[in-house]
């Protein structure tokens, strides 16, 4: 440990929050969206693997035009179906 160091007396630095969309001005709206889910310090506060899967951003790979042309290249069964 380092020996400077002292929780009970170390100030964190205050951090302001960015906006996401000043950092990725040209992002997608729903990758924004997804990344403020996921991007949250408590656990209980983040989205979960099955909440991030069944988000809106991925409905393309749910789509059965996209679906289907990526299974024929790779052989897949339906593991796009994250759905509640």
């Amino acid at each position: 440990m380092n020996e400077e160091y002292d929780i009970r007396t170390y100030k964190f630095p205050h951090l302001i929050k960015k906006n996401w969309k000043d950092i990725f001005p040209e992002a997608d709206p729903l990758l924004l969206q997804l990344l403020n889910n996921i991007m949250v310090y408590s656990p209980s506060h983040r989205s979960n693997a099955a909440e991030v899967l069944a988000c809106e951003y991925f409905d393309e790979l749910r789509d059965q035009l996209t679906y289907s042309h990526i299974s024929s290249m790779y052989h897949l069964r339906d593991f796009y179906n994250f759905s509640k």
